[in-house]
């Protein structure tokens, strides 16, 4: 029973009882779960009000927090606690009933609910996850979430993960899911080679719907990166230089957005794998953006 409290309001002499719901609508509850909600029952009166005896009735019902006798001062109130526990899928009603001193005597609170069916079901999203291009020793990481969409609770039995460079986190056999309550599996792809990969994940459960499955696809990819420089200009009008990078003798395409400033440059946008030459070549750049003609070609192979 919680402690008294001022009750403000009220005008009426003698005892007077009055109950902060005058009935209770449980709803549905999984068959054998058990769901409460607080009354409070205040006196409004100018007088001592005791509560002699008090009944409930209807299967399932039942208080926590009130005894009888028991006297609740002038403007004072008191809290207890009605639940339901259903044992089966119908529906129940009841009620409570204060008999006080009061004029109203006694005082009753209708009660209703309905037993549901446990349900089981794990719903998990995505379902699949694509990390696309990731550079060998680097790695990218995807969140899937897992949510109890049933009324029961989920308990998860296993992850397991197929597809090279795949892992996952922050799931664990055991882990045990209320209903409505999320988790969140980081799954992380760590690719070692260079190539597609694919996979899928199993997440085990007792849900009606186990395993859930979530495929998973990457690349591994491999990127070379050509360090050039230069003998700088040594003209005072000269402000920069110009990187071209071309397959073919001749034929060149500028890399940098920006005049490059020192005489030296890294070209990082290359993949191995395709057994090309390149060719670089340089020019110089004045205050007034003009530029040279280009240098004499160097040739890189990238394997």
């Amino acid at each position: 029973m919680a402690g008294c409290a001022g009750v403000p309001g009220g005008t009426g002499t003698g005892p007077q009882i009055t109950a902060s719901l005058s009935s209770v609508n449980f709803g549905t509850v999984t068959a054998g779960n058990i769901n409460s909600q607080p009354i409070v029952i205040s006196n409004t009166g100018s007088a001592s009000l005791t509560i002699s005896q008090f009944a409930v009735t209807g299967k399932g019902f039942s208080t926590t927090g009130l005894t009888a006798p028991l006297t609740i001062q002038a403007r004072q109130s008191v809290s207890f606690s009605v639940a339901f526990k259903p044992s089966s899928t119908s529906t129940a009603s009841g009620s409570i009933s204060l008999v006080s001193n009061a004029p109203n005597s006694p005082l009753s609170i209708a009660l209703s609910g309905r037993g549901g069916t446990a349900t089981h079901s794990l719903s998990v999203s995505p379902s699949t996850l694509a990390f696309g291009d990731v550079a060998v020793g680097t790695n990218t990481s995807q969140d899937v979430s897992l949510t109890n969409t049933g009324t029961s609770n989920i308990t998860i039995s296993g992850v397991s993960l197929k597809g090279a460079g795949f892992s996952g986190s922050g799931v664990n056999s055991g882990l045990i899911l209320t209903p409505n309550q999320t988790a969140a599996l980081s799954v992380t792809f760590d690719p070692k080679t260079k190539g597609a990969v694919t996979g899928s994940i199993a997440i085990s459960s007792n849900a009606g719907n186990s395993p859930q499955l979530v495929s998973v696809s990457g690349t591994g990819s491999v990127s070379h990166s050509v360090a050039l420089s230069w003998v700088p200009s040594n003209s005072p009008k000269i402000k920069g230089y110009n990187v071209y990078r071309g397959t073919v003798l001749g034929s060149y395409a500028k890399l940098n957005s920006s005049i490059v400033e020192e005489a030296s440059y890294r070209d990082a946008s290359i993949e191995v794998g395709h057994n090309l030459t390149y060719y670089y070549v340089v020019t110089a750049v004045n205050s007034k953006s003009k530029e040279s003609t280009k240098s004499d070609p160097v040739a890189v192979l990238v394997p």
